[in-house]
């Protein structure tokens, strides 16, 4: 066996790492097979590790097929699992995925409209009031502070809603691969 296919299977190896050993070696086995197979239909074996291509991709197409295989008949158990985390995230996916986007686009959006309007008040357009209460106007002059305090709070307000959308969605993926077949809770 030349270094080059030792070192390619090595990287495939590398690749399947947190596979149990056994799966590990039958598809380092199996990639092995795909090289002599090309070797023997007229290939040399450089050309044979390049027409394979990249030793990650093997490794992912491998555990492809592997969780592919894991997931044939669904046990009681399993679909009990299933019908739970529909039951207990349906709803509240549905409520909370669109409240966090309309608060992350909306504050954000907001933030820069209150910064250009403080800016446009700055620079002498009239009828952009101020108010910080009935009777409590801002002076034109300070506009440009005022509006880009508001506009940080208001912009931090957005990109934090943003930021608990985003976790929620990994942890709904997350428990979501925990009730497929196959997979460990």
């Amino acid at each position: 066996m030349s270094p080059e296919r030792k070192q390619f299977l090595s990287l495939v190896s590398q690749h399947l790492s947190g596979l149990p050993e056994g799966e590990r070696s039958e598809a380092v086995r199996k990639a092995d097979r795909q090289i002599d197979h090309a070797v023997r239909s007229g290939l040399t074996e450089q050309a044979a590790l390049i027409r394979l291509g990249d030793p990650k991709v093997i490794a992912e197409e491998y555990r492809g097929q592997a969780r592919k295989s894991k997931r044939g008949a669904r046990s009681f158990k399993g679909v009990l699992r299933l019908i739970g985390f529909c039951c207990t995230t349906g709803l509240l996916t549905a409520i909370v995925v669109p409240f966090l986007a309309a608060l992350a686009y909306g504050f954000g959006i907001s933030s820069i409209l209150i910064f250009a309007a403080g800016l446009l008040r700055t620079f002498g357009v009239p009828w952009i009031p101020l108010n910080l209460g009935p009777g409590l106007a801002i002076p034109a002059e300070y506009s440009m502070a005022a509006t880009l305090i508001g506009g940080v709070v208001t912009g931090w307000i957005g990109y934090a809603s943003g930021g608990v959308l985003k976790k929620y969605l990994a942890f709904l993926s997350a428990s979501y691969r925990r009730v497929q077949p196959g997979q460990s809770c």
